[in-house]
């Protein structure tokens, strides 16, 4: 199995998935993003999808369900990465989220409650980590997830891009 590279992720191959088991569910080349995980099923889904690492942008206390022992009990490399306010990434926390991506063969999910955080990450991963334009990084980063108004215009000030007039 060939190791994941952000840099390679080829953004034309993406797949939205039906499933009664999450409310958000989108495939990226080997990356799932998706939303909450509350019960084994999800994480025996993602187990038989060949995810080797996932990567948990809550909170702790965001959900009831212990997210690292059921990933840990199959198997699959579990990272807690709290995200709650978007401008306080930095460019080394980016960076080091890339890395993780990186450091093992397989593929991986990153998720948070409903999925909107992930696309909001992806957006900044691409366009201030990978070097995407910063526009097409945040109309991923829509595709991907990120539907909320509010954390679109803080990516769009984070990105520097124009505010829509009103």
């Amino acid at each position: 199995m060939s190791k994941f590279v952000l840099t390679n992720l080829d953004l034309t191959d993406v797949e939205s998935k039906q499933t009664d088991l999450f409310s958000s569910l989108i495939w990226v080349d080997h990356l799932m993003l998706a939303s909450k995980i509350t019960q084994m099923d999800q994480v025996h889904f993602m187990k038989d999808q060949g995810v080797t690492l996932a990567i948990d942008l809550k909170a702790q206390d965001e959900t009831d369900f212990d997210d690292e022992a059921a990933f840990k009990s199959v198997g699959i490399e579990y990272v807690r990465y709290p995200v709650s306010d978007i401008s306080q990434i930095s460019f080394d926390d980016l960076n080091m989220l890339k890395e993780k991506l990186q450091s093992l063969p397989g593929n991986k999910a990153i998720y948070c409650i409903s999925g909107n955080r992930v696309g909001a990450v992806i957006a900044l991963l691409l366009a201030e980590i990978v070097g995407h334009p910063k526009s097409r990084a945040f109309e991923y980063g829509k595709k991907f997830g990120m539907i909320k108004e509010g954390l679109q215009e803080k990516v769009k000030a984070r990105l520097n891009l124009a505010m829509p007039s009103l």
